[in-house]
This record gives structure tokens, C-alpha cells and sequence, in this order.
């Protein structure tokens, strides 16, 4: 094979991986609007994977592979972040800002929340309003 051919062929072969690494920019983007979308719902891999037609597993490889952490961590991040959110920037109830951030059940978002900040959402609104 001569040079310029495979020049050319190298050429090409860059040109498919940067379009595939373009794509998968596209869909990581794609999930992880949806998941922020979409916070305050019930989502499971099951149905993130169904809403782009994917498999649970791949979904769960890829999202790992793209983000370094993987999906269940991911969602759960960013519940408790828009419960930091909504309990510095509103007056609604503990409660309510646990619906509201996507928890389920009361006992997992304190447990999730005191693990995560080291204080209960309480006490974290109230040291917000002594600073």
C-alpha cells in the first residue's frame, strides 16, 4: 500500500472516531439532560434505558464509562444537590423538599443527606441563615 493511501485511510479512520466521539458527547448529554429533567420522578435504568432504546447494562457501562461514576450515584448527587437548592433558596418544608428532589422515602433522603454533608437538611438551612 502506498503512503498517501494509507495517509488517506488514517485520515478517514480519525475522521470516524472523532464523528463517534461526537456522538457519544451527544448522547451523554442526551441522558444527562433527561436525569436532570427529570429529578423529581421515579427513574430507574429500566426506564432511562427504554427512553433511548438501549439496554439496562449498556446504559450502565456507558454512563460509568462517560461520567466515571455511575448512574445510581449520579442521580442520587443530583437530588440532593437541588435539595441543598430549594432548602437555601425557598421556605418549603423538609418534607416537601424531599418529595421535591425525588426521594422516595423520607428516612433514605435524611440518611443520603447527612451522609453526604455531614448535617441533616435542618440543620444545613439553618446554618445557611446564621452566615
Amino acid at each position: 500500500m502506498k503512503h498517501q493511501e494509507r495517509t488517506a485511510q488514517q485520515k478517514e479512520l480519525v475522521l470516524a472516531t472523532q464523528e463517534k466521539f461526537k456522538q457519544d458527547d451527544r448522547r451523554i448529554q442526551e441522558i444527562l439532560e433527561y436525569i436532570n429533567d427529570n429529578l423529581n420522578e421515579h427513574l430507574s435504568v429500566q426506564k432511562i434505558a427504554k427512553q433511548f432504546f438501549i439496554s439496562r447494562e449498556y446504559l450502565c457501562s456507558y454512563f460509568k464509562k462517560h461520567t466515571g461514576e455511575t448512574l445510581f450515584s449520579y442521580i442520587r448527587r443530583q437530588r440532593l444537590n437541588y435539595a441543598v437548592y430549594l432548602l437555601e433558596n425557598t421556605d418549603k418544608k423538609v418534607i416537601d423538599i424531599c418529595e421535591l428532589s425525588g426521594f422516595n422515602a423520607m428516612s433514605t433522603f435524611l440518611s443520603d443527606f447527612k451522609n453526604e454533608f455531614g448535617m441533616t437538611p435542618s440543620q444545613m438551612r439553618k446554618d445557611k441563615t446564621i452566615s
